[in-house]
């Protein structure tokens, strides 16, 4: 039976997560706390690991009760702790010399976050046994723990087969129905992967032939349901699927109400909306 194994957040976008035992959604239909923080060049562009490798030498951990984040690298060693909304001058001084990358400025949004998919900004999810399989298409084996850090998922489902989530949504004109517990997501369509997972997320270092060995093993492991789905034939370098949250509820790990429903929705214009509005205001597919 299909079970939430792992929630995971990342509250400064591009810097290590934080694992929970629930999460509840905001009224955009994000998981609170995730991507509530970024960073940005004076350009407006986005600090991230796509345009900074450095980045990844940067670790953190999280007291979100009290709103501390602590921060520490090989280089700054001497782990030091801020206050989340009260010291974001310390926290963006500390990351610009870190990165050695003066003007940045940290921006804060707890209710629409700083998603990559503006489309479908909620969470994204995958199977434990999808990573798996993609962490054994590479000599050595890349290990799951490894895989989840390098994809950046938000959901881990466990007990069920690999890429049983890529089932969910066969093709970009309709969305599938997921059911976790209370609320209802709608998946929407693979995620589509960046430069950031050929790297170790440790040392930065990337694995040699990454992309090209991914898309071939992704390609030739294709659940049956989506051998025709366009989008992984222009591109199979995707992993995970990206999904509209609902406005209100929560998860839980652990919990085993997990289901795929029968009936599909169209998508249409859905572009930022959440599954609770698109659901209240469109019909079903059978």
């Amino acid at each position: 039976m299909p079970e939430i194994s792992q929630i995971i957040i990342y509250p400064f976008k591009s810097l290590p997560g934080i694992k929970l035992s629930s999460a509840r959604f905001t009224s955009a239909g994000i998981l609170e706390g995730d991507r509530e923080f970024a960073f940005f060049t004076s350009d407006g562009r986005f600090v991230n690991g796509k345009r900074f490798e450095a980045i990844h030498h940067i670790r953190t951990s999280f007291d979100l009760s009290n709103r501390l984040i602590t921060l520490w690298s090989d280089t700054k060693p001497y782990p030091q702790s801020f206050h989340m909304d009260q010291q974001c001058t310390q926290i963006t001084t500390w990351v610009s010399q870190q990165l050695n990358l003066p003007n940045i400025e940290l921006k804060h949004n707890p209710i629409a976050g700083f998603p990559d998919d503006t489309k479908s900004p909620g969470p994204t999810l995958a199977t434990e046994a999808s990573l798996i399989a993609a962490g054994n298409y590479f000599n050595p084996i890349i290990s799951l723990e490894e895989m989840i850090e390098r994809m950046r998922v938000n959901i881990l489902i466990s007990d069920v087969e690999a890429y049983w989530e890529d089932t969910i949504s066969t093709n970009a004109e309709t969305g599938g129905i997921l059911k976790l517990g209370d609320i209802k997501l709608i998946v929407t369509n693979p995620c589509q992967r960046c430069i950031v997972p050929t790297r170790n997320p440790q040392t930065g270092i990337a694995t040699p032939q990454f992309i090209k060995t991914f898309m071939q093993q992704r390609y030739a492991n294709l659940p049956l349901a989506v051998k025709q789905d366009l989008r992984y034939e222009r591109n199979s370098y995707r992993l995970s699927v990206n999904v509209l949250g609902p406005s209100n509820g929560a998860i839980h790990v652990r919990e085993r109400n997990v289901s795929i429903e029968e009936n599909r929705i169209p998508l249409r214009k859905f572009d930022g909306k959440t599954s609770t509005e698109l659901l209240k205001n469109n019909f079903l597919l059978n």
